[in-house]
């Protein structure tokens, strides 16, 4: 790397800068002298290529392309003993709206180095290694998550979306950790989840579902719903179902969340029985259009 910068001229390590940081730059005439100029660029340029490299080092290890002997050289917090067996929470962060820099400004403020980690995992994506000291619950994970959001909204300005997976212990576990996180990213995008916030360990029926076939799930609807398709569904249809889901098929808490009379509510649920055969109030029915709007999302997705 010094090598290739003492070869570059002031205009290219200028064009440089401006490529890797993704911010133009320019000196105006005069301002510094050619010789106190290139050190300075040269300098800079260097811690930021080794920030740069040690980021691709850390999600080559989160990934799984390289193992922790190879990892553990680079970062000294996790060559000590105490990494072995250190509790640690990953989250996953996808940006959006905002920008990247403001979200790892923020960050950096509520979850300071070295006990917690910040990673760039893509253009708008990052993920962030806490040590919170002690296993912690799965409640206690979902607020972090929680909170990380509502901040970035407030003070950062920044829309995120957040996954995050149980705490492990030790840093060798958080390869697979954040398999898990990427996994409940790619799930909630699957089935248009709303929750901006989504542990892998919730995701339930949903989880299950994802990993089937498709030709399967071809199978299904057409065995189970000869005649009728989700897809034909209105968007108030689907919003009154997935809202008394939501409600564990209780009526009233649905018209009230629905903002409409109980038998508005009734009206809704019994014209979407003679379409579908299926009778919403019925546990076992519940569960088979349940069953059918998510398979019915992977088929679309796939």
């Amino acid at each position: 790397m010094t090598e290739e910068l003492d070869s570059m001229t002031t205009e290219e390590m200028l064009a440089l800068f401006s490529d890797v940081t993704g911010v133009p730059f320019r000196v105006a005439p005069g301002a510094l002298d050619e010789d106190t100029l290139r050190p300075r660029l040269s300098a800079i340029l260097q811690v930021y290529r080794n920030a740069v490299d040690k980021n691709e080092i850390f999600m080559r290890f989160l990934t799984g392309q390289i193992g922790a002997d190879d990892f553990r050289p680079n970062f000294p917090h996790f060559s000590g003993e105490a990494a072995e067996a250190e509790p640690m929470a990953l989250y996953l962060l996808k940006l959006t709206g905002g920008d990247m820099a403001d979200t790892m400004s923020v960050l950096t403020g509520l979850f300071p180095p070295p006990r917690n980690t910040l990673v760039r995992a893509g253009e708008k994506q990052m993920v962030l290694i806490t040590e919170p000291g002690e296993m912690v619950s799965g409640e206690d994970l979902a607020s972090t998550a929680a909170m990380i959001h509502d901040t970035l909204q407030t003070e950062g300005m920044v829309s995120a979306l957040v996954a995050y997976d149980a705490a492990v212990t030790g840093f060798r576990e958080l390869p697979a950790s954040y398999s898990r996180t990427v996994a409940a990213m790619r799930i909630r995008d699957l089935f248009g989840m709303e929750a901006s916030c989504t542990g892998y360990r919730t995701l339930g029926l949903s989880k299950l579902v994802s990993r089937l076939p498709k030709d399967a799930c071809e199978e299904y609807l057409a065995e189970q719903f000869p005649n009728f398709s989700f897809n034909d569904l209105s968007s108030e249809t689907v919003n009154t179902i997935n809202t008394l889901f939501d409600n564990g098929l209780n009526l009233a808490e649905t018209a009230r969340s629905l903002y409409v009379h109980r038998n508005t509510l009734v009206y809704r649920i019994e014209k979407f029985s003679k379409e579908s055969g299926l009778d919403l109030r019925n546990f076992d029915d519940a569960v088979r259009c349940r069953m059918g709007m998510l398979i019915t999302k992977l088929v679309n997705a796939q």
